[in-house]
């Protein structure tokens, strides 16, 4: 039997889908990165709040800067976002980053390195 999604599902992956399409094409604020990938939304029960989670090529300061930027432009976002999703209430939104994907990273270099050793110290048996 195929899995139901739930309103609140279906609403946090349009909100995920439409918030990436903004962001690619009309925010166009120097301080962000050219690629910011809306990873998650999870919207809360009375859609009243929407924790957005992005990942982005920066690193330190310039995660806190791309996080400000949208924090502060998350009135613009959440007006923009009320034009192409039909919902009672548009969320309001605050942006976490996405941490998996640098977990991810790391995870990959341990496991790369861990099988470049063990295939270093193979040697053939005779």
């Amino acid at each position: 039997m195929p899995k139901q999604f739930s309103r609140l599902d279906r609403a946090a992956q349009v909100i995920q889908r439409e918030l990436a399409r903004i962001l690619q094409q009309e925010a166009k604020d120097p301080r962000l990165p050219t690629f910011i990938s809306v990873s998650a939304v999870k919207v809360t029960k009375d859609f009243r709040h929407a924790k957005v989670y992005v990942t982005g090529f920066v690193e330190g300061e310039d995660k806190e800067l791309m996080l400000d930027v949208l924090n502060k432009m998350s009135g613009y976002l959440r007006t923009a976002l009320s034009k192409v999703v039909l919902l009672r209430v548009t969320p309001e939104l605050h942006f976490v980053y996405d941490e998996s994907v640098a977990y991810a990273n790391q995870l990959k270099q341990k496991i790369d390195a861990a099988i470049a050793k063990d295939e270093g110290e193979e040697e053939p048996s005779s």
